[in-house]
């Protein structure tokens, strides 16, 4: 797609030059800066105020071996970010007062980030050819990964915004950065095709990985090449491997990867894409594409209410989604969705995405556009986004009432979890059937351990078990035979599960149908019509966040948080056997989530080898 629209034009013909391109206010555009809101000039005050003594401690080779020693990956990433989150403290102070109060604290910490021996993260080492086994990084081959290029945004915007009050100081400061922008990131990018994330050597889809750190290296040569055929290579290499990103998605934007990665998929696309529309005065314009905005409103698709989104996927079913970005990407669109969802979610944000100056700082200047947006977001009744096979259904329109959503998809996704045929109900905006999502990141999450961890593997979603047998991780293991239909009286999405199983389960046929239905009260209905080789034994699982009750028969109350209570009957002909189990959440990333306890239902049957039929029923129960 980008590619194209460049066509024969040279982008020497389209972007302007370094010193040219002037993509938010720097230190030097007063008006801007003393126009900002009191209050927020007040709070960059403090917070520049707060940072002014920090220390500046050392990242030390041994907390850099905690990754390889033991897989812990948060000792050495503490001081790491907070050293950067510091350092945009005092340069957005300074920006806001301009009296050089805060200019040495932020030469004592650019000098320190020049320092570092790698901006790399310890648990991306396997990107480097020379030392990915030794546990150190190596100098002599810097590495590009996420945050290598978060920091070159760092470095390249301090040039940018403070670089005549920095030579005042000493020339030799933004020398500095000039040179390890160059060395840690201009000549390794443009020298190297085989970073996994360029997309350059594969056809295998890339991930969020792709423009998150395309925009980093985007940002820091439109700012700071001056070379012109440099620059040119650059952002046409740049340019060709956007297209790979863009090409890993179906039409309907859907992101394989989860909602809590759509900030560094899409979002950061459209960073990448404005940056292009700005540097070319409009020239580079691709945003009437129907696949950018599909890719935009895929994050407003998920959206439940609050801050809940749905949660496929390594991802936390409470998000502090970049509404900055969000609601920019809307504007840019037109788009009144994004734009009041975005508006929504920046009062969520906290310090989200701090250390991207190329989002805090326009996000500064946003006031008057936020302003004229009014109305709470809006949501989408019914979706199907074929490509990643996830459907989403409401009662209504609004929060009030029953959402369902569930997937088929395969277990070979980016961020997976084996969940082939999952779904999730929430009821006024409440959980009732959950997804775990992830725990805290460690060596396991992203290697070959990954699927013993609890929270990946089906057991612990609400799928079946067959035999003992869960289902598989890889490609091969997906879902087949997809129908999806919805119409103002039902939603309903179907698929078989064979194939998620491996050949030991004995599986035949599992035909799953999820189905919310807004007549007569409104309910969500799963049924699963399934056939053994032989006989066996079947558990069928559901997650919640509130303890199942035992009611009457074959039917249980779950109580929401609102005091609603929701209740589950089961149809079938089996003789069911139930037990609830009371899992102690132990990880703070799912604790923060769900609380110290999810509860875990298991119903198990044993079941003749012809076909049976189990219906799960869950609706609001009726008063009196």
């Amino acid at each position: 797609m980008l590619i194209e629209h460049l066509g024969q034009r040279k982008p020497g013909e389209l972007f302007v030059e370094a010193a040219g391109y002037r993509p938010f206010p720097d230190i030097h555009n007063r008006t801007a800066w003393q126009e900002l809101p009191e209050r927020v000039r007040a709070e960059l005050l403090r917070d520049g105020e707060e940072a002014m003594d920090y220390g500046w401690p050392s990242l030390p080779a041994t907390r850099f071996l905690d990754y390889k020693r033991n897989g812990n990956r948060t000792r050495y990433q503490q001081l790491y970010f907070e050293r950067r989150k510091k350092l945009v403290a005092l340069v957005l102070a300074e920006c806001a007062e301009d009296k050089g109060r805060f200019t040495d604290a932020i030469v004592d910490g650019v000098w320190s980030l020049c320092e570092e021996s790698s901006w790399a993260l310890p648990a991306h080492l396997y990107l480097s050819k020379t030392a990915k086994d030794h546990g150190l990084p190596d100098p002599a081959e810097p590495t590009i990964d996420l945050m290598a290029a978060e920091t070159a945004v760092l470095a390249a915007g301090i040039h940018y915004m403070l670089r005549g009050v920095l030579d005042h100081v000493s020339p030799s400061v933004t020398r500095r950065l000039r040179h390890e922008l160059q060395v840690r990131i201009f000549r390794p990018y443009l020298e190297r095709t085989d970073f996994f994330w360029m997309g350059l050597e594969s056809d295998k889809p890339v991930n969020n990985w792709n423009p998150w750190v395309n925009s980093g290296v985007l940002f820091s040569f439109l700012l700071i090449e001056e070379d012109l055929e440099v620059r040119e290579r650059a952002l046409r290499k740049i340019i060709t491997s956007l297209d790979r990103f863009i090409g890993s998605y179906g039409d309907d934007g859907g992101c394989d990867e989860g909602p809590a990665y759509w900030d560094r998929a899409a979002g950061s696309l459209f960073d990448c894409l404005d940056m292009l529309y700005t540097a070319s005065g409009g020239q580079f314009d691709v945003f009437g594409e129907p696949l950018i905005r599909q890719m935009g409103l895929y994050i407003c698709k998920a959206y439940i209410g609050g801050q809940s989104y749905m949660n496929f996927a390594d991802a936390q079913p409470v998000l502090a989604v970049d509404g900055g970005v969000l609601f920019r990407y809307g504007q840019r669109l037109n788009d009144a969705r994004m734009m009041k969802l975005g508006k929504h979610a920046i009062a969520y944000m906290g310090e989200k995405d701090i250390l991207s100056l190329h989002r805090v700082v326009p996000l500064l200047f946003m006031s008057e556009s936020l302003a004229s947006v009014e109305g709470t977001p809006e949501l989408f009744r019914d979706v199907w986004m074929e490509h990643i096979q996830v459907m989403i259904a409401r009662e209504t329109d609004t929060c009030r009432g029953l959402f369902l959503a569930a997937k088929g998809g395969h277990n070979g996704e980016s961020h997976n979890h084996n969940d082939v045929g999952q779904f999730i109900v929430y009821c006024n905006g409440l959980p009732v059937w959950i997804d775990i999502g992830p725990e805290t990141y460690s060596a396991k999450t992203f290697g070959t351990q990954r699927y013993e961890i609890w929270t990946m593997q089906s057991s612990y979603h609400n799928v079946p078990e067959i035999r003992g047998f869960q289902q598989l991780d890889g490609e091969e293991h997906r879902a087949d035979a997809i129908c999806y239909e919805s119409n103002d009286a039902e939603s309903t999405l179907s698929l078989q599960l064979e194939q998620a199983y491996p050949e030991g389960a004995g599986l035949a046929e599992w035909r799953r149908s999820c189905s919310l239905q807004r007549k007569a009260g409104g309910a969500v209905v799963v049924k699963d019509r399934f056939r053994l080789d032989t006989p066996g034994e079947v558990r069928m699982f559901f997650m919640a966040v509130c303890k199942p009750e035992l009611d009457s028969g074959r039917s249980w109350v779950f109580q929401l948080r609102d005091g609603t209570e929701m209740v589950m009957s089961l149809e079938t002909e089996e003789n069911v056997r139930v037990q609830v189990e009371s899992i102690a959440v132990l990880d703070d990333r799912v604790k923060a989530s769900w609380g110290d306890t999810v509860y875990r239902m298991v119903l198990t049957a044993d079941v003749p080898a012809s076909s049976r039929e189990w219906v799960y029923t869950l609706r609001r129960k009726q008063e009196g």
